[in-house]
């Protein structure tokens, strides 16, 4: 049986990691440049209790919002707010304008 994997580790055509290995407290974690992704981006967010990201939106790239633990809401421009829980998904058209907060009282992943 293999190891759990902690520290990004890299091979011919994959790489594997944990978030944990990728920074502490609240914040980005840059997992596209950890793992060498090339063709879309990803991050996972640390959120606080509270805390939202603020209205934004991109030029080009679309983003793809996935809840690993607790419960966010996330706001697009028209004014409509959803709910995500563990294993929430919201994809989000590059132009759109949107923002996510942590409703929690606990720090959350997404």
């Amino acid at each position: 049986m293999a190891d759990e994997v902690r520290e990004p580790v890299k091979g011919q055509g994959y790489a594997v990691a944990s978030l944990a290995a990728l920074g502490d407290g609240p914040g980005f974690r840059k997992i596209r440049r950890e793992l060498d992704v090339e063709e879309l981006g990803v991050n996972a967010i640390v959120m606080p209790p509270g805390i939202e990201s603020g209205f934004h939106l991109h030029e080009r790239q679309e983003e793809l919002y996935f809840v690993h633990s607790g419960t966010v809401e996330i706001e697009f421009g028209d004014g409509t707010v959803h709910r995500l829980g563990p294993g929430g998904l919201a994809r989000v058209a590059a132009p759109t304008h949107r923002k996510v907060r942590n409703v929690e009282t606990r720090t959350r992943f997404m």
